[in-house]
């Protein structure tokens, strides 16, 4: 009878929307298409009802993440602690399982895209919850389930990163592509070999301070961005950061590892140019960019800048002095 009456309070659309202060998603595991979720501060903000208050202990979601209109995966969440004050409801959403659904890999891949290039992006999150209520000493803690609920979600986007600076340069050497072993280059994307056409790659080892304007912590794995001139575009090389992962706010001494492809008039050009000052590269997704299957087509579209300071490269050894990687 209780459970009836907060049932018919809640089947009046109580729940006015939902904000997460925060989204952490961690894209490694096996899976390419599922991923863990969690956020440490989500917010329900409920419809005022005189006379009435909100006794609400833990609460436990099943989501469904909709964009542009199209449902595009799922997420259920284990029970949380919640707290109640003036009709916000505050909890959290711990390690939950996003699955993406196999229609909707492609509009995934377009939300990755806004989430990574926008300054903020909205979609849509709907389902149902089951809530934990504390009704006193007499009624005791009861659970309602299945109480449903629809709200838009805005969370700041990464913005194409607009604030990335290389800090520091800690190494300097050359490395002859056709040294490399066999099995190494087997492992190499088409993309790498292109870069390193019959000529040496130049290995600078560098340190970068990357400020996240999101709400996102994201792990990554393995990221690549193709390193061209600011001006013009001409292609120099690849910057690659292995297990990359960004958190909300500041990120100071990413290691970060830039290939420079020597065979390209444009690559000699400018390392003459930054042996004299500091240069300005612009730094862009392509389809190399993560080995992760749902991150590729969204992470192509990410282009940003970055000063890298001044340093002089050495002289090019003989090729039986190249250092073999």
């Amino acid at each position: 009878m209780v459970l009836d009456k907060v049932r018919k309070k809640f089947d009046l659309s109580v729940v006015k929307n939902i904000e997460l202060e925060d989204m952490a998603i961690d894209f490694t595991g096996p899976d390419h298409w599922l991923s863990t979720l969690s956020s440490d501060h989500m917010i329900a903000r409920l419809t005022s009802i005189p006379g009435f208050s909100w006794p609400i202990q833990q609460v436990q979601l099943r989501v469904i993440i909709r964009d542009n209109n199209v449902d595009i995966g799922k997420l259920e969440s284990p029970f949380a602690p919640a707290s109640v004050k003036g009709g916000i409801v505050t909890s959290s959403l711990t390690q939950s399982t996003m699955s993406i659904f196999p229609t909707a890999h492609s509009n995934f891949c377009e939300f990755i895209k806004a989430l990574a290039t926008k300054p903020s992006h909205t979609f849509a999150i709907k389902g149902s919850a089951d809530i934990v209520f504390d009704l006193g000493r007499i009624f005791g803690v009861h659970t309602l389930k299945g109480v449903d609920f629809i709200s838009d979600l805005t969370l700041r986007g990464l913005n194409n990163i607009p604030d990335i600076s290389c800090t520091s340069i800690q190494d300097v050497h050359y490395r002859n592509p056709l040294s490399q072993d066999s099995s190494a280059q087997q492992n190499e994307s088409e993309e790498d070999r292109s870069m390193s056409n019959a000529g040496y790659d130049l290995l600078v080892e560098a340190q970068f301070d990357i400020v996240n304007p999101s709400q996102l912590s994201l792990t990554l794995g393995k990221i690549r961005l193709a390193v061209s001139t600011a001006e013009g575009g001409h292609p120099l090389g690849i910057v690659t950061m292995e297990n990359f992962t960004l958190l909300q706010g500041m990120n100071d001494a990413r290691q970060g590892t830039i290939v420079f492809d020597t065979s390209l008039d444009s690559t000699l050009h400018f390392l003459k140019e930054i042996s004299v000052r500091d240069q300005t590269v612009a730094l862009n997704g392509f389809h190399g960019t993560s080995a992760n299957e749902a991150l590729t087509e969204g992470l192509m579209a990410l282009s940003t800048t970055c000063v890298i300071p001044r340093f002089h490269s050495p002289h090019k050894p003989e090729p039986s002095h190249v250092e073999r990687q």
